[in-house]
């Protein structure tokens, strides 16, 4: 056999294999799926890869790991009598106490766990009442089969998991995860149509675009018309009494000119050319 298809060495300890480097890992993986004993969830090489390395971050063998960890929907999960058994392996559990109070629809699951160096213990619940407001109450397999069961293993989840999170390291059991929802709904959406944007109105100040403002219009002056003009329009209108050109341009003449910046704006050459034609 050539040196490049040599099969890396697995050490065995007392406790089975023992993993030193990730082909191991990979080829004790796909030896679990061939011999057909993967759990159901962990059917390809890949998914027992990821309950393997997942059961080693929290300190278990192989062979556990391929027991109690389970990957739901994507995500590793935990088996509720596991989750206790690595609470308890800490040496920190105090007090642990689990009980079902009542009776039919008013039952309701206890949890209490004691931890060595907290002061108050963590006590979780989970009745009957809170199964229905989620929709399992009733819901097809355990929770019709083992109902008890079931509400044990959610008030047991909370609180193992508000009391050591650092031995659970986020896992949730595997009788909660189970019970989510495979696919999220995808939320309907109505198209809407960006609205039309002339670029040749629109500036970039900020890196926001604004509509530019309109430019400013200043208004028109009246200009003096010509008595010539003046003239010319009375006679179509309504003809009066001729008045000879010369007194009606001495006439004019002797208006006085005013101008007023503020109401006529500025002054232009063309509004000078008109104040001096005559």
């Amino acid at each position: 056999m050539s040196e490049n298809n040599q099969l890396a060495h697995v050490p065995v300890g007392d406790k089975g294999v023992q993993f030193d480097s990730m082909d191991g890992m990979i080829r004790f993986a796909g030896a679990v799926v061939k011999a057909g004993l993967a759990p159901k969830g962990l059917d390809r090489p890949e998914q027992v890869f990821i309950a393997l390395q997942m059961g080693m971050e929290i300190g278990m063998s192989p062979m556990q790991s391929l027991q109690n960890i389970a990957v739901i929907n994507g995500r590793p999960s935990i088996y509720g009598d596991a989750a206790l058994a690595l609470a308890m392996g800490t040496g920190l559990v105090e007090d642990f106490q689990e009980k079902i109070e009542h009776e039919g629809d008013d039952r309701v699951a206890y949890c209490f766990v004691k931890r060595a160096g907290v002061a108050t213990p963590i006590v979780s619940t989970f009745s009957v009442a809170d199964a229905k407001t989620a929709g399992l109450w009733g819901k097809g397999g355990p929770w019709k089969q083992y109902p008890d069961r079931m509400l044990q293993m959610r008030a047991r989840g909370f609180a193992l998991r508000n009391s050591f999170p650092d031995a659970l390291q986020g896992l949730v059991t595997v009788e909660e995860a189970q019970d989510y929802a495979t696919s999220p709904r995808a939320a309907e959406a109505t198209p809407v149509e960006a609205p039309k944007i002339d670029l040749n109105k629109v500036k970039t100040r900020g890196g926001v675009d604004i509509p530019a403002p309109e430019p400013e219009t200043k208004p028109k002056r009246k200009k003096k018309i010509k008595p010539q003009v003046l003239k010319k329009k009375a006679k179509k209108a309504d003809p009066e009494p001729v008045v000879s050109d010369e007194a009606e341009a001495v006439a004019w003449a002797s208006e006085p000119v005013t101008f007023d910046e503020k109401t006529d704006g500025p002054l232009d050459v063309e509004d000078a050319s008109d104040l001096f034609d005559n």
